[in-house]
């Protein structure tokens, strides 16, 4: 069960850093942080579908 946590832990940080890396808007950024952490890994995998995509891709 720890793997667990700790895999949710790691996937939760990198779905917050790359809200705040990303090129949105500080609202933006507030906004998709309060649903990652409402939301747990569902608000991760939502910032990855729909959440502003880098100009590089």
């Amino acid at each position: 069960m720890e793997i667990i946590g700790l895999l949710w832990l790691a996937f939760s940080i990198w779905g917050l850093f790359n809200v705040w890396t990303s090129g949105a808007g500080t609202g933006s950024k507030l906004i998709w942080t309060v649903v990652m952490l409402v939301f747990n890994v569902l608000g991760v995998i939502a910032w990855y579908f729909f959440g502003p995509k880098s100009a590089a891709a």
